[in-house]
Order: structure tokens, then C-alpha cells, then sequence
């Protein structure tokens, strides 16, 4: 679900092109997947800097999703910013919770060191396909109703 959005999309699918090319494979179905995953992120993080601009040229992603190097770098490119991450993305909310901890006991938390940055690419080419994504999404948005 988008933040802005009243209803969640329900009803989804692949679009593409009759008849079905043999250039379409599972990794197409896979990269599609990762991509929508990508815009939905990116237009949530449009909804939040509308109400708190976020001004940095990086933005630090934590949690297992992020486990994938092409979502990843999707993010990047859609952002147009670095995409840094700690040697405990995978685990940041237990890792929050121990820095709350020790803050309480007052024991010294060691900060994670950083794993990867993550530079972005071809922005512009990406843009262009988060709009084909944002077309997709009303289309889906119509045949749900």
C-alpha cells in the first residue's frame, strides 16, 4: 500500500506485450517483482519528504529486503542518491532495541560498521520506467474496481 492511498491494490499482475515474446523469462518476472517493490518505496519516500524533506545525497537501508543487491541498486538509480548499508542491515530493529538497552544500563554501544554504499545509475532511464510502473498501477487500480 502507498501512504497517500485510502485502499490498498488489491489485484495485480504482469503486463506485457501479445504474443507472449521469447525474450520474456523468469528473471523477467523476477526483475518486475523487485521493481515494483523499488517504486513502491520510492513513493512512499516521495509521501514522507513532502511532510520532512530528506536533503542528504544517501539514504541508509536496514532489513532483510535489502538482502538483494538488485533491489538494491534499483533503489538507487529510482533515488538518484547512494544507498548505504550497515554490517547489521539485516537485523536493525533487534539492533535498535540492544542500543535502547544499553543506553538504559548505560553500557557504550558500538556502532556497525558500514557494509556497502551503493552508487545510483542511469537515473533518468529509470525515471522513465517508474512512470511506465506509475501507468501500470492505475491500470491495476481500474480493473480492481
Amino acid at each position: 500500500m502507498i501512504a497517500d492511498e485510502e485502499e490498498p491494490l488489491t489485484k495485480g499482475g504482469f503486463i506485457f506485450n501479445a504474443p507472449v515474446s521469447h525474450q520474456l523469462t523468469r528473471g523477467s518476472f523476477v526483475f518486475a517483482i523487485l521493481w515494483d517493490i523499488a517504486c513502491s518505496i520510492y513513493e512512499n519516500y516521495k509521501f514522507l519528504g513532502a511532510v520532512s524533506p530528506h536533503h542528504e545525497s544517501y539514504i541508509w537501508a536496514c532489513g532483510g529486503g535489502v538482502e538483494s543487491r538488485k533491489l538494491r541498486q534499483f533503489i538507487a538509480n529510482l533515488f538518484g542518491k547512494s544507498i548505504k548499508i550497515r554490517d547489521t542491515f539485516r537485523q536493525a530493529s533487534v539492533l535498535g532495541a540492544v542500543f535502547l538497552c544499553n543506553d538504559a544500563l548505560g553500557i557504550k554501544n558500538v556502532s556497525p560498521e558500514l557494509l556497502e554504499e551503493i552508487h545510483p545509475q542511469d537515473h533518468e532511464e529509470f525515471e522513465k520506467l517508474y512512470q511506465e510502473w506509475k501507468n501500470a498501477r492505475k491500470t491495476f487500480k481500474q480493473v480492481a474496481h
